[in-house]
């Protein structure tokens, strides 16, 4: 492509759709500090031919990400993703690395109940990504392909990123989640969703916040397990009674012995329990 622009007399910038580029050691890639408006150069080598070498400098800006990475100590690898989204906008997908950590042994099991309402609720008793309710009603309004539906998507994305890794994990050796399985394909069982439900639950990010959470506790050293997930909101986790009543939207009371509290929270508290017998199985 360069070497086609460099014969033509009429010099413009090269139009580019939706391409992605691997670039590996063979270009040189370097990343050099500016003292500019920018972060960095990102300077290409090894383009053109031994006797009209071409170099090729795009300009960055640093994302959060990237800065967590290497204040945390994590080696940046010579290899590069250059992708250009649908929107047009460039982005360097840059590959960092860093020795595994051993795993915890000492520490507590966090208990973690996913769900629509509730991106995390946590046995500890805390809800987290409530918020993010707002973002599925929008994504609902949004037509299919468009990039507006696109721009929501990346913004859900971003959110449960955010909502996982506000998530306290010092003093935790265990996450014990749900094994949920096919959980958007319930209009194919017999037990078939409601079509409100389905309409709601497809925009739910249930496979994203497993994905981050496994990235999460494998950076930590933290061990995730997966319980049977029959009944967590149903079962109290006082006397151990399971009723289909126990539970009445975000309140759960026992028919049996009154105990009462949050039924996300409480499902959390059941998949804890759960997760201690797995771990000292």
């Amino acid at each position: 492509m360069i070497r086609a622009l460099r014969r033509k007399k009429t010099k413009s910038k090269p139009i580019i759709n939706r391409v992605t580029l691997n670039l590996d050691r063979r270009f040189y890639p370097d990343m050099q500090e500016s003292e500019g408006r920018f972060d960095f150069w990102f300077q290409l080598s090894g383009l053109g031919d031994r006797k009209h070498p071409v170099k090729l400098r795009l300009p960055l800006k640093s994302h959060a990400v990237h800065k967590k990475f290497v204040r945390e100590g994590w080696i940046l690898k010579k290899s590069f993703r250059l992708k250009m989204r649908d929107d047009g906008k460039l982005f360097l997908h840059l590959i960092f690395e860093k020795e595994e950590p051993k795993l915890r042994t000492e520490g507590e099991i966090l208990g973690l109940d996913m769900g629509y309402r509730n991106l995390l609720a946590t046995s500890r008793g805390e809800l987290i990504g409530s918020d993010l309710r707002g973002v599925y009603e929008i994504l609902r309004s949004k037509k299919k392909g468009s990039k507006a539906k696109q721009s929501c998507l990346r913004r859900r994305d971003c959110e449960v990123n955010r909502a996982v890794n506000s998530l306290c994990l010092d003093g935790v050796k265990t996450i014990a989640i749900e094994a949920l399985k096919n959980v958007k394909h319930k209009s194919r069982q017999k037990n078939r969703m409601p079509t409100k439900v389905m309409d709601r639950v497809q925009w739910w990010s249930y496979p994203r916040t497993v994905s981050k959470l496994q990235r999460l506790s494998e950076e930590r050293g933290i061990r995730l397990v997966e319980v049977p997930p029959a009944y967590t909101s149903q079962t109290c986790p006082q006397c151990g009674s399971i009723h289909k009543e126990n539970r009445q939207g975000d309140v759960f009371k026992c028919l049996d012995c009154s105990y009462e509290g949050h039924s996300d929270v409480v499902g959390a508290i059941n998949i804890r329990a759960r997760g201690v017998s797995c771990v000292h199985a």
